[in-house]
């Protein structure tokens, strides 16, 4: 058996009193590599997009010619041994500290839901980022009436 899934029962919690509690803690759901490779691969293909879009804009930003801008688009992105990598050492990883921090997979839909929260807030902050940048240039570029 994988040690990375394994996780035995937790000893019985002290009581805010430091008294010992009688009950024990039920052990947490143990994490699964197939719970997390389906997650993990389109987690590492969405990273490679938004690199690779971010190079784009970068490039645009700095007013390089559209041929380079496409030569950079072209080039972007994860090597392909690195993006295999991820793809196979990533999903056995989040296991085996899921498990070792008793996260259980009972949170699975919890966990994945704070996730996207948290990229859908990065996202929101760099686009509105950008708006105010662009249109920081676009008023200091408008003759004043």
């Amino acid at each position: 058996m994988d040690p990375a899934t394994t996780n035995p029962a937790l000893p019985p919690c002290p009581l805010p009193s430091g008294e010992d509690s009688t009950d024990p803690v039920e052990a947490p759901v143990p994490w699964t590599v197939d719970e997390l490779k389906d997650v993990c691969e389109e987690l590492i293909d969405a990273l490679e997009s938004w690199d690779k879009a971010d190079d784009s804009k970068r490039a645009r930003a700095k007013g390089l010619a559209s041929e380079l801008v496409r030569q950079i688009e072209a080039d972007a992105g994860m090597p392909k041994f690195c993006k295999a990598i991820f793809k196979r050492h990533l999903p056995p990883l989040l296991v085996k500290h899921l498990n070792r921090m008793n996260i259980s997979a009972e949170n699975k839909d919890e966990s994945a839901c704070v996730l996207a929260v948290i990229y859908l807030v990065y996202d929101k902050i760099q686009r509105r980022t950008l708006i105010d940048k662009l249109s920081g240039q676009s008023t200091a570029t408008q003759p004043k009436p």
